[in-house]
Order: C-alpha cells, then structure tokens, then sequence
C-alpha cells in the first residue's frame, strides 16, 4: 500500500504510533557505560533481530505460519537490561531484520516497526513499575516480567487488528478471533521459555548463547502444533461448505453458505463467487464473514475485467503484497492487497464463472497451495451447480406437468397396476362430478360406473384395454351420463404397473352427431309430407278437368298450394340456417310497427285457432329491426305455441314497453321444458324427444334462426316453462325512438 492509498485514518494512526515511539526513543538514549554492558546488549539485539528474521524467512518462503519467538527474548531483555537498553533494543531489532522490505512496503516497515516498538514501551513501563531490586530472579521479578510481556503481546497484537481495520483489509473482531488460537498458543510458550531463559542468564551469563538452539527447537515445535491445528480446522471448514452446497435445495441460500466457508478455509477478509445465469454473471459476496450480496447482477467493473482474465487464460490466479504486473492492476481494481481467483470450467470446457479470495487475515499471503484447495473447492461447487442444475430442470418439469394437470381440458387419472387412484385432476373432477379428495387411493371401479355400448360395466384394469375411439357412457355423480373416450399409457416400470389414462368428454359430439342424424330424419319426413300431398294431388288433377267434380279440383290445387308453401318455407330457413353460420345473413334495421305485424301474422296464422289471446298498448310500438326477419321470428314463436298446444289450446301473445325496449311474450297451455333443456331448444337441430315417436313434427330451426335473428337485431330471446303448465318465450327488441317522444307524437 503506497502513502497516497492509504486511508487517511490509517495515515492518522501511523503518525501517531511513530510520533509516540520517537518522543519515548528521543528521551531514553541508552549509555550500556562499559564494553560487557555493550556488548550484552548488542548479543540480545542481534538474538531478537535473528528470531524475526527466521520467521520471516519461513514465511515468506511459503509457510502460512508467521511465528516468532519475541516474547520469549523480550523477557530476559527487561529482566537484564536497563529500560533505556530494552526500548532501543525491541525497536532495533525489528527495523533491521527486514531491510529488503524498507525499499519495497517502506510504510508497512515504518508501522510494523512503530508498533512493535510501541508494545516495547507498554511491556518496559509495566516491568519497571513492578519489579523490585533484588538479587537474581525472585517470584516476584518472574511475575512482573510475565506481566511485561503479555502487556507487550496484547497490545502488539491489538494495534495489528486496528491497522488492518483502518487500512480496510478486514474488521477488527475478525481479525483478532482469528490469530487468537496461534497467538495465545505460541504466547504461552514464549513466556514459559522466556522465564527459563532470564532464570538462567541471571545464574550463568555464558548460558545464553545455548539458548539460541533451543528457541530454533521451540519454533519449529510450534509450526508443527499449530500446522496440525490449522489443517484440523480447515477440514472442519471444508466440511462445512460440502455440507453448505447439499444443505438446501436453494441455490441462493446454498452456496451463500459454501462461499462463507470457503472464506474460512482461506482465512479470508472477502469472498466472492461469480456465476453465469442465461448468459448473465451473478454474484455472491462475503465480507467480513456477513453476505453482501446473493445473486446480484455484477455491476463492479474490477470483478467483470477479473473473470475476462480468468476466463482467457484458464489458469488460478494469484496475487501477493509485492507483485506487479496485470495481476496487480486486478487486485488494486478490487481494493485489495492480497488475491486469489481461480476459474468455475464446466465438461464442455466452457468458463461459467470464478471464485475469489480479496485479502487474508494474519500477514501471511495467499500460496500455490491455497490455490490447489480453491481450485478443488471450484470443483466441487461445479459439481454442485450441475446437481442444481438438474434439480431445477426436474422442479421445472414437474411444474410444467402440473400446469399440464392441472389446466388440461380433458380429464387425466394415475392410477396403479390394482386400479388405486393416485391423481386425478380438475378437469376429471369437473367431467365425472367426483373431486379429488374422494378418489384419491380408492379403486375407480369402486366409485365410477361406466358402461360400453353393450350396457356391461367396464371395471379394474378393463379400463387400460378400451379401444381410443370407443364411446362410453359415465355416468356422473349428479345423476346424467357423459359420453367419454379413453386412452391409456403405461407409466414407470413394469413392477410399478402405474397407468395414465386420459378421459375426453366427447358429449357434444356425441350430441351433434345424434342432432345430425335426427335432423337428417326429420327433413326427410318433412320433406315427404309435403310431397306426398303434392304428388297424391298432382295425380288427381292429372286425370283432366272434365273428369273431376268442381269443388274436388279445387281443393286438390289447394293442397298442393299449400304443400309447396310448407316446402317453401322448409328450403327458406335451410337457407337462413346456412347464411347464420357462414355469418352472412343479411339484416335490415328499419322503424317497424311491431304491434301491427304481429297482429297481421296473428291474422295469417291463427285465424281459425279457437282460443288466442292479444294484449296490446292502445298505442302503435315502433321497433328498429329488419321487417322480413321480425315476422319469421314471430311466425316461429306461433308455430311453435300452436304445434306443441294442439288446436285446443290456449294462445297468449301480449307486447308492452320497457326501458327503451318492446316486449314480446307468447304463451301455450303445452307440456312445458325441462330446466336442463331450456338453452338447447335454441341450438340448431335439437328437438325434444325421439325423431320416430314424438307428436309434433319439424327441422329443429325454428327457434335456432330466431334466436340469431334477435340477437342480430340487438335484442334478446328467452323462455320461462314448468312441467305440465305451458311456456312461456319472450323476445326483446330495441324501440326506434324513445317511448316518451313516441307517446307524445301518438297524442298529438
């Protein structure tokens, strides 16, 4: 970090911590007064510059455990030497055990050096407020001098967190929960080996050049203890994020979990995992052990030019303090002096992201081994995200079927080899009239009855061998029947036996195809009446006038008049059925007297009926409706009240105004319309009742093309029956003016 970099609070804290060191340095210069006293003093430099050597010699030779015997020098120096000696001493020590690194991080030196020499003048001051004069090393010299020493240690290892705080290269809890284990441990014996050193250098001087051997012993004990503890907790973290990527079928909440794992494992400050999605990276951040961001679109220029870098050369990238280069330039992009990155490839040797490790708590730098650890911990993860992947096409899957199941139109079951129901869905509900609840793990059979054309229950898996276009009836739980198709497939293996049947409700075909062949057998017998009387007639004329009585000629051309309106008529609603459903009948709105032309069709078409009842304003109705169209829509509704009333019964027409709308009712004392029928009497082709023993004859148009007809001209078509009490039908059509400006005209 460069002096222009650093955050100005660590500026601030740098300053103070030289200020500090220097005003205690510059009034405690030390006079060591004879030759064995300079020299004493300069054997305890040289033994403490040599320990931080080493170690950083180990470290930085790529060993991630930076311990140091300190403690454990510094001891016998507070013991043995005047303050003035102990402080210089501690501080020169550690300016000259890395002179290649002044040139180099010259501010990290000057704060390594600041601090260290700092937590000196803590330890020398808690030592001299302490101890007492006294002759070789009494309990209560070793217990100030233990109390120096960890004074030093704290406060060494506190001003450390602050600065890497305050530099922004990890918090201040992290970063001291973190080193506590190694500290306190190599804390611990430093002051044991400490107090044995001063012990003896206090009885025999000439023991203390022994004691350079045993610290090497020490130091390397140390490394060995805590390499096991270190690799102890890194399997426990590669656990933990190996359970973190099975932990939740979510891959939000999943790998949030593995990448603060794998910020453990590396012991680092930050950690961000990018992935690609539909061709976008997404990313996961970790900073400080709490998440930052889950799955957030990388908007951060550094993290896209890394994965460029990564995704080109394919290769983990690693970048320490010292380094220059691209890499330097990445880290300095991403605000961090330490980094690790290593490629996500997938099979097809496709890049689809990155994993990456900004900084490191401790002063040890990230290595080729923790990249070999990333790189298999990438691995895993790719792992995973293929899992996910393919858990996700199956979640996708099954909600694709439930749409399917749920929204098909036609009627899907599950069932097994024994016939159990284990789905059934809406549609088959709505067909058979039985929900879900009821069906499910029940036998069909047990519930549904369904019966081919031969009257015989089909049952169990009889139902698996029905041909697809065989018909069927069901008969639903209301109490009507449905005709059904079936189609069946084997689903899983042959020991599950399950079976998916389709159920189509094909009634309305059934229904129009039996329309069809009644309306097929109604035109013909229409047809035929007809020209049966025309042809009996026509053969009676063909005999010549002077062979027939008078009144006997005319009565036969009579009847084939008749005869060939009735064909007349027959051909002409074909006709307007035709134009109805090619949408081309021709409609023409015009101010029409409807009170006047019902009389008039009343007059041609129940002239002879005995009993028919008009109910009419005094004044004239004028309707908007085309004049051709309203008379066949009132010559089908007289028809219909004579044909289905017999010559006996009574015939009610009556026509009123209502909000801008006349009203036309005609009612028959006839056997009246079932509820369920009401609708379809005004569908084309249906007639009630079989084609071959019904009373009353016709085509089964009549009320289909008034029903259009009214509809086409704006209004509307209904009808109100009970059983054995007559009908009623009313017809709606829109006025051509006002009823008050009507009215108003009418009495002037």
């Amino acid at each position: 970090m460069r002096w222009n970099e650093a955050p100005w609070a660590f500026r601030i804290y740098l300053i103070i911590l030289v200020g500090a060191l220097g005003a205690v340095l510059g009034t405690h210069v030390p006079n060591p007064g004879g030759l064995r006293s300079w020299v004493i003093w300069v054997f305890f430099v040289l033994l403490l510059a040599a320990s931080e050597v080493a170690a950083l010699s180990f470290h930085q030779a790529g060993s991630r455990y930076a311990l140091s015997p300190s403690e454990a020098i510094l001891l016998p120096m507070v013991v043995a030497l005047p303050m003035d000696q102990a402080l210089w001493g501690a501080a020169l020590a550690n300016a000259i055990a890395r002179p290649h690194r002044w040139r180099v991080a010259p501010m990290q030196e000057a704060f390594n050096v600041a601090q260290y020499g700092c937590a000196a003048i803590f330890g020398v001051y808690v030592w001299s407020s302490l101890n007492a004069v006294s002759d070789g090393l009494t309990v209560r010299d070793a217990g100030a001098s233990v109390a120096a020493v960890l004074a030093f240690a704290f406060v060494s290892h506190i001003f450390v967190a602050g600065a890497i705080a305050l530099a922004k290269r990890g918090g201040f809890r992290a970063t001291t929960l973190a080193v506590a284990p190694a500290f306190l441990l190599n804390l611990g014996g430093n002051v044991v080996f400490g107090l044995l050193f001063a012990a003896a250098y206090e009885t025999s001087r000439w023991t203390a050049g022994l004691f350079a051997l045993a610290l090497g012993a020490l130091f390397f004990g140390y490394r060995a203890v805590l390499r096991q503890q270190h690799e102890r907790t890194r399997i426990e973290h590669l656990h933990e994020a190996s359970r973190a990527l099975s932990a939740s079928p979510n891959l939000r909440v999943s790998l949030a979990g593995f990448l603060k794992a794998c910020a453990d494992t590396m012991s680092a400050v930050a950690a961000d995992a990018l992935v690609r999605f539909d061709g976008e990276l997404r990313r996961w951040t970790i900073v400080d052990g709490e998440r930052v961001a889950e799955m957030a679109t990388t908007d951060d220029e550094g993290l896209n030019d890394l994965a460029h870098h990564l995704d080109r050369s394919s290769e983990p990238l690693v970048v320490g303090k010292d380094d220059a280069g691209p890499g330097r330039e990445l880290a300095d992009r991403l605000g961090c002096a330490l980094l690790l990155a290593v490629p996500l490839i997938d099979d097809d040797d496709e890049f689809v992201g990155a994993l990456i490790m900004r900084d490191r708590v401790g002063p040890e730098a990230f290595g080729r081994e923790d990249a070999r650890l990333l790189e298999a911990l990438a691995g895993e993860l790719m792992v995973s995200l293929g899992s996910h992947r393919l858990f996700l096409e199956v979640i996708e899957e099954r909600a694709r079927f439930a749409r399917i199941f749920k929204g098909s139109t036609e009627g899907i079951c599950l069932i097994d080899g024994s016939g159990t129901v284990r789905a059934w869905n809406p549609a088959l509900a709505r067909i058979t009239g039985y929900p879900a609840a009821e069906m499910m793990d029940r036998i069909w059979s047990d519930v549904i009855t369904i019966r081919d054309r031969s009257e015989d229950r089909v049952q169990g898996d009889e139902l698996i061998g029905v041909e697809s276009d065989d018909e069927l009836e069901l008969v639903t739980r209301a109490g009507p029947s449905r005709w059904i198709t079936v189609l069946a497939g084997p689903v899983g293996d042959a020991d599950d036996g399950g079976w998916v049947v389709l159920v189509r409700d094909v009634t309305a075909e059934h229904e129009v195809e039996a329309a069809k062949s009644d309306f097929l057998s109604t035109i013909s017998h229409e047809l035929r009446t007809p020209l049966t009387t025309i042809k009996g007639s026509l053969q009676v004329l063909s005999r010549g006038p002077q062979n027939l009585p008078e009144d006997l000629a005319g009565q036969m051309i009579g009847v084939t008049t008749r005869g060939a309106e009735r064909l007349e008529r027959l051909v002409m609603n074909l006709l307007a059925v035709s134009q109805i459903e090619s949408g081309t009948m021709p409609v023409f709105p015009d101010a029409l007297d409807l009170k006047a032309t019902v009389h008039e069709r009343m007059e041609a078409l129940l002239r002879d009926h005995p009993r028919k009842t008009f109910v009419s304003p005094e004044h004239a109705l004028i309707v908007r409706a085309d004049r051709e169209r309203m008379s066949h829509i009132i010559e089908h509704l007289l028809e219909n009240a004579q044909k289905f009333g017999g010559p006996e019964g009574e015939i009610k027409i009556e026509i009123a105004h209502e909000a801008g709308f006349a009203h036309l009712s005609v009612s028959d004392d006839g056997p009246g319309i079932a509820v369920g029928d009401r609708e379809r009497i005004f569908e084309r082709f249906v007639r009630l009742g079989d084609v071959l023993t019904r009373e009353t004859q016709g085509a089964g148009i009549g009320l289909f093309i008034a029903k259009r007809s009214v509809e086409a001209m704006g209004g509307r078509i209904w009808v109100e029956s009970k059983l054995g009490e007559g009908s009623t039908f009313h017809v709606t059509i829109p006025m051509a003016r006002p009823m008050a400006v009507a009215d108003e005209a009418d009495s002037a």
